[in-house]
């Protein structure tokens, strides 16, 4: 009976010291909170990343930028991580217990982090630009009319269109020939194939059989 009454006196006992142990623990805790500004034009900003390093807690900010973290007393630092700005950390940060201290923190918009932005376009080939591209890049001489410049003229077949072209020259206005040269020094190609010639006796081709 005495060895029964002394183990129940013994495990009241531990349970008291475990109580007080724990509530001893509960009266360390204090508090840290602040508000998250934009310097820039001072509006609050919600939903800010706050961590306690190395890898305490998170919470995030309130839409009035508000944010609140209890910890037991001790020395912390604090990441703060906003949407388009440079992360922020502050170190030393002293938790007391039973008490909340102030730690407010202003983001400034010229530190701000733009994510790396990617245009994908087609490129326009027929237009003005690109084909003063092509002109200025090709390693022979050339010349070009794209879709553009043809829309501006009132020719109504290919042959008054080449008559627009630079080094070019027509004759009996449907043929074709460059810088002077015969016509054996011609060549025209529809689509990368070379297109034959519609006369029997000449290599050239009349060009007003393609409608502009």
């Amino acid at each position: 009976m005495r060895g029964r009454l002394a183990l129940w006196v013994g495990s009241v006992f531990v349970s008291v010291m475990l109580a007080t142990s724990g509530l001893a623990v509960a009266d360390q805790i204090g508090r840290t909170a602040g508000v998250i500004v934009n310097v820039g034009d001072g509006s609050f900003l919600s939903n800010v990343s706050i961590t306690v390093l190395p890898a305490g807690p998170t919470a995030q900010s309130d839409l009035d930028g508000n944010y609140l973290i209890s910890l037991p007393a001790g020395t912390y630092d604090f990441e703060f991580r906003a949407a388009g700005f440079m992360t922020q950390r502050v170190t030393g940060i002293v938790v007391k217990t039973e008490q909340t201290t102030v730690q407010d923190v202003a983001f400034n918009p010229e530190n701000m982090q733009l994510g790396e932005v990617t245009v994908v376009a087609e490129a326009q080939k027929a237009s003005e630009v690109a084909l003063l591209a092509e002109r200025r890049g090709a390693a022979t001489v050339q010349d070009s009319i794209g879709a553009h410049e043809i829309s501006k003229t009132t020719g109504s077949n290919a042959s008054d269109l080449m008559q627009r072209v630079t080094g070019v020259s027509i004759v009996d206005n449907r043929f074709v020939y460059v810088r002077g040269l015969g016509e054996r020094y011609s060549s025209t190609m529809l689509n990368g194939s070379v297109v034959p010639s519609t006369q029997p006796d000449k290599k050239v081709v009349s060009f007003d059989l393609f409608p502009a």
